[in-house]
Formats: C-alpha cells, sequence, structure tokens
C-alpha cells in the first residue's frame, strides 16, 4: 500500500510535534529540579549556627551550613556542596556519650537519600507509587541487586531519620539504611 506525499508530510509534522513536546518536559522537569536546588541554597542560615569543628576532614568544612542543630547528644549540620554529595548530614555524638575519651565521633551521611532493598518479587514501579504518596521519589535503581535510592524532596535535621522511618515501616521494603559516606569523600 502507498503512502501519498501528503500522508508523509503529515506524518512528520505529527512526529515532531509529539519530539518537541517530550523534550519540552523534559527541559521543564530539569529546570524545576534545579529551581528546586536553588531554593534550597539560599535558604537562610539559621541564627546560633555553630561552624563545623576542625576535626572534621577539610573537604566537609567547604560547604554552605542549611541546618543547624544542638542537642543533648551532640550537634548536627546539614551542609550543601558543589560537588560529589551536594547534601550532607555531619552529625557529632559528644564524647561523654560516645565513650571515647575525650573525643567526640562523627557520622557522615547523605542527607538527600537513602539506600532501599526491596523485597524480592516487588518492582521499582510499586515502590515508587508508595514513596510518591509519602512526598519522595526515586533516584536510581540496580535491578540486578535489587536496590533503591530513594530520594528526600525536603531537608533538615531530623528529616533523615523521620524518612527512614517510614520506608522501613512498608511492607515491601526488606531494609532501608543511610547512605554514608566514608572518610569524607
Amino acid at each position: 500500500m502507498a503512502v501519498s506525499d501528503k500522508e508523509r508530510v503529515s506524518t512528520f509534522v505529527i512526529g515532531a510535534l509529539i519530539g518537541c513536546m517530550v523534550v519540552g518536559g523534559l527541559i521543564q522537569r530539569r529546570n524545576n529540579h534545579r529551581d528546586a536546588r536553588q531554593s534550597i541554597a539560599e535558604a537562610v542560615v539559621p541564627e546560633g549556627a555553630q561552624p563545623i569543628p576542625q576535626t572534621v576532614p577539610g573537604i566537609l568544612r567547604k560547604g554552605e551550613i542549611l541546618h543547624f542543630k544542638d542537642h543533648d547528644l551532640g550537634r548536627t549540620w546539614i551542609v550543601q556542596y558543589e560537588k560529589n554529595y551536594p547534601f550532607v548530614q555531619i552529625s557529632e555524638t559528644y564524647s561523654a556519650i560516645s565513650k571515647t575519651g575525650g573525643v567526640s565521633t562523627f557520622e557522615f551521611l547523605s542527607a538527600d537519600r537513602i539506600i532501599v532493598k526491596l523485597v524480592e518479587g516487588v518492582t521499582v514501579k510499586e515502590f515508587q507509587s508508595k514513596l510518591l504518596s509519602m512526598g519522595m521519589h526515586t533516584r536510581e535503581n540496580f535491578k540486578k541487586k535489587g536496590l533503591v535510592i530513594a530520594g528526600l524532596s525536603e531537608l533538615g535535621v531530623g528529616k533523615l531519620d523521620e524518612a527512614i522511618a517510614k520506608i522501613r515501616s512498608l511492607e515491601i521494603v526488606d531494609s532501608a539504611e543511610y547512605d554514608p559516606i566514608q572518610g569524607g569523600r
């Protein structure tokens, strides 16, 4: 069955329009992500935020403090960086509590992502729908390992712990762990 020139042109035009719409949607999604990140970066540093201690590796002291909390067990900072891990939660546990003989201990975690292992047979789509209802999203997944990286849409001291508790409560989740940053890298 032969296709007329008019049908070819109309098919081309329809394809071009659909392609433009898809590209426009991808660009809009990228711009929305950039705008959200910029609004987080422009957040006012909380009053009374203490500087990050000198005992923290130098590369981790070069970020911008977004959130800070001084609590009974220690101090916690949420810091934004331009490279590698853009958001890091730095938690200090005071020496008396950590029982290290006068030296506070530090923990470095990605402040906006959680490593999740799904129950065998559960699809990423099922997990995504559960996350969306909790105001979170998936960032990437590894099909062979059954791992998914869940992303938080809101940062703050305590938000990471809240999110991990919510994810662990899901029946379709085998485990949910913090994403540690080793040695300040």
